[in-house]
């Protein structure tokens, strides 16, 4: 036993290594300080392979190191000055993505979890955590919709999107929804609790996807970027030329289809594990949360500029490196050489 849990960590130390070496790899965009980088990937790798334990191990030794100044962190970045700016939240997801994707999955998400009472109680606050982003996620994207139809339709203006910045309204579901989801948690079996996030992480992601396409492709301008200069928010459409906006609509168009038959998709394949990618949209809505409301709190810009700038942007290249991450998972028999 003692033999088996020194590999773990040692896989755990792997992986923390490997997060490092993929963050050099980092595109800056023009509109906001999040890049894009490969260390997602790897998040997601470490959650289904190493399991939740371990696999949020490894992303708390890469944090670590990272803060203590080694340069570890999205293009050479280090020390707590990256950890406590507008990008730091993202670093302080990682652990806890990975432990919810280690969770969710069928593969070494029970070792050692009946037997340590600080393990139940994390896994415990864990499952209330996401229940309450996914939740936070799946309202907001309703108010969404209907703003869309409501706006199309000529019923309200745009005033109306004041709403989604009342403190009040947010404090309200941060509350409410925790307490909610302890009672479903109380009177649900795990087997149908965790399968209800899993589902609806993924029909969320699926519905921000759906919102892009339709976005970019009707140049409905309903998503905007916050400018300093003018002080007013400019269409996100305005900013893509011709041809990238033809590229995103293929793509986005392709994800779409392809995240709609996973639906109809065989559980048993040699691909994909349906269990692992909807492990992963899970993790990865508490990537994106976690991120947002650290880049809310340091920088004071409105929560459209941050969705727009710390979300949407990423998810369809996030789904793109889910996918992989997934079948990875499932073709690398990572747990021969773990037991």
């Amino acid at each position: 036993m003692e033999k088996a849990k020194l590999k773990r960590m040692m896989f755990a130390a792997l992986f923390a290594a490997l997060t490092a070496a993929v963050s050099w790899f980092k595109i800056p965009l023009p509109f906001t300080p999040v890049p894009i980088t490969l260390q997602t990937l790897v998040v997601l790798l470490s959650g289904a392979m190493l399991g939740a334990y371990y696999g949020a191990l490894a992303m708390i030794l890469y944090i670590t190191v990272g803060a203590l100044g080694l340069p570890v962190f999205a293009g050479g970045g280090s020390g707590f000055g990256a950890l406590l700016g507008p990008t730091g939240g993202y670093l302080f997801s990682y652990p806890l993505a990975a432990f919810v994707i280690g969770l969710f999955t069928t593969e070494y998400n029970g070792q050692g979890l009946k037997h340590h009472t600080i393990s139940l109680i994390f896994r415990e606050i864990s499952l209330i955590i996401i229940f309450t982003i996914v939740s936070v996620f799946a309202i907001v994207s309703g108010i969404f919709i209907l703003l869309m139809l409501a706006l199309y339709i000529g019923i309200v203006d745009l005033s109306v999107l004041s709403i989604l910045e009342n403190t009040r309204l947010i404090a309200l579901l941060l509350i409410a929804l925790p307490i909610f989801g302890f009672l479903a948690k109380k009177y649900f079996s795990d087997k149908k609790f965790i399968s209800l996030l899993k589902y609806e992480s993924y029909f969320v992601i699926i519905f921000f996807v759906v919102f892009i396409f339709l976005d970019i492709t009707f140049k409905i301008g309903f998503l905007t970027l916050w400018n300093a200069i003018s002080k007013s928010n400019v269409p996100m459409v305005s900013l893509l030329s011709g041809q990238q906006r033809i590229f995103l609509i293929i793509v986005s168009i392709a994800i779409i289809i392809f995240l709609l038959f996973l639906i109809f998709y065989p559980k048993k394949s040699k691909y994909f594990s349906i269990d692992t990618i909807l492990a992963m949209f899970a993790g990865t809505l508490i990537i994106y949360t976690l991120g947002s409301i650290q880049g809310k709190l340091v920088t004071g810009l409105p929560w459209n500029a941050i969705f727009v700038g710390w979300v949407l942007p990423f998810i369809i290249g996030d789904t793109i490196k889910l996918l992989l991450a997934a079948y990875i998972a499932k073709n690398v028999e990572i747990g021969k050489y773990m037991k």
